[in-house]
């Protein structure tokens, strides 16, 4: 069988090199002091609130009763990774947080439910799209107090319209989706059933970015990518990976609907088949090695000191892998 030939870098090809493209974030977690402690407890906005610290781009508010941090567009993945480290410095001495929490899905006690404002029980993360046209179970037909996190990755590029932008979406489910199921720390059970109600493969939002342009938004992984810097940097590498792939080609139709019903039925191993379809560029094999790493060891789950000074000292997975 001819395996499928995918594009980890851009090379000199100003069409679509890596190095331009922009890298975001918006991403979803619980936060620990000696208990758990709840947004609208400390007040947080249910709405886009900058840090006004440093040079750091970001914000940090109240998501229902998760905290969401988004962090602006970079054109490299150390400084993502740079800039969440200083934003998790940030909240954890504004916040006095201890430890922090990045399950697929999460219990809300009914004591914190009951007596929590309208506007925070409200499920929210509306609008969303897919490739594929697959609609999810209405999420209000959750059990009310049970709640899905979410792990949104940005990109964009110059050059970008709307139609490289959707076969970047059914291209990121044969690279990114599925390489996040064969190495998920989530059960696949939590895995499967969040994304009846969320994140079902091919979910996106195209957009249009601040400084004009063209990008989307992936939103079919989990919050639980933001345990390890090293783990959300393969992420964003595999990414750009999809995107500079899907530059000038289609997602092959049968791979495409092999990955489509491994990411929402979150099997682990029709996800590896899709994965050993492909054919990685030879130039830049430390994503795939990486996540060869990954899943042999599984993802080591960091405590938020460990994120920050991995975070700030080596930014990312091609600083980290000598000590991985």
């Amino acid at each position: 069988m001819n395996k499928v030939p995918i594009r980890l870098h851009g090379g000199g090809n100003q069409k679509f090199a890596s190095h331009l493209f922009k890298l975001g974030l918006d991403t979803e977690m619980l936060l620990n002091t000696d208990t758990r402690v709840w947004p609208h407890l400390l007040a947080l906005p249910q709405k886009r609130d900058p840090l006004n610290w440093g040079t750091i781009t970001a914000d940090w508010h109240g998501d229902g009763f998760a905290f969401e941090l988004c962090i602006a567009p970079q054109t490299c993945i150390d400084a993502v990774m740079y800039n969440t480290a200083l934003a998790f410095s940030w909240i954890k001495a504004k916040c006095k947080i201890q430890s922090f929490e990045v399950p697929a899905i999460y219990n809300i006690p009914d004591s914190i439910y009951n007596n929590a404002p309208v506007n925070v029980q409200q499920l929210g993360c509306t609008p969303s799209f897919n490739v594929y046209a697959d609609e999810h179970i209405d999420p209000s037909n959750l059990e009310k107090t049970t709640r899905t996190t979410g792990g949104h990755l940005h990109i964009s590029h110059y050059n970008m319209d709307f139609d490289w932008a959707r076969r970047a979406v059914a291209w990121a489910d044969i690279i990114l989706g599925t390489a996040w199921i064969t190495l998920s720390t989530n059960t696949p059970s939590d895995e499967a059933l969040r994304r009846q109600f969320y994140g079902r493969a091919g979910e996106h939002r195209l957009n249009i970015y601040p400084d004009g342009m063209n990008g989307f938004e992936y939103r079919v992984l989990p919050g639980t990518m933001l345990s390890n810097p090293i783990c959300l940097s393969l992420m964003f590498s595999l990414l750009r990976a999809a995107t500079t792939t899907a530059y000038d080609q289609e997602a092959p139709a049968q791979l495409s609907e092999q990955a489509r019903e491994a990411i929402n039925t979150a099997n682990p191993k029709m996800a590896q088949d899709v994965l050993d379809a492909l054919n990685y560029d030879t130039k830049d094999s430390m994503s795939r090695d990486v996540l060869r790493s990954f899943q042999n060891h599984k993802i080591p789950v960091l405590s938020m000191d460990d994120w920050i000074y991995k975070g700030l000292a080596m930014q990312g997975f091609v600083r980290a892998m000598p000590k991985f």
